[in-house]
């Protein structure tokens, strides 16, 4: 399904994802958890409309039953080949996002974060950065 062209064609959509959990000395535990993800849709003349590409790295020590740090990097690549009949433009756009979170539980639905994110888009190679503290408490 090609929404912005407003058709649809011939294409892929594909997904793998591997979860690896293992102990560390002093009681410590790492989880590492990995996604790629792949789509692409073909145009009528049989020719790639667009290709979507993904990747999620995300690393956990968990340092005892409350406490833990998150490192979760994210990427997605967009290209889209030009189409003069639907009037669009090529296009080629990475975004990226890494965030460092440490954790704490406070029982079983209270939860204290304090983190950093940072955050990049090209074209234009805008970017951001944001220090966070969130507290979630669930009911």
């Amino acid at each position: 399904l090609d929404v912005d062209d407003d058709r649809v064609g011939t294409g892929l959509q594909a997904e793998l994802e591997a979860k690896l959990r293992t102990p560390l000395p002093a009681g410590w535990w790492l989880e590492f958890e990995q996604r790629l993800g792949l789509g692409w849709v073909d145009g009528p003349t049989g020719q790639r409309a667009f290709t979507d590409r993904s990747a999620q790295s995300l690393a956990v020590l968990h340092l005892n039953a409350r406490d833990s740090l998150r490192v979760i990097h994210q990427q997605t690549r967009f290209t889209r080949r030009a189409d003069a009949g639907a009037g669009l433009a090529a296009e080629n756009g990475i975004d990226r996002q890494l965030a460092l979170m440490f954790q704490h539980r406070i029982g079983l639905s209270r939860i204290f974060s304090l983190g950093l994110n940072r955050a990049s888009a090209r074209p234009g190679r805008t970017g951001h950065r944001e220090l966070f503290a969130k507290l979630t408490l669930g009911y």
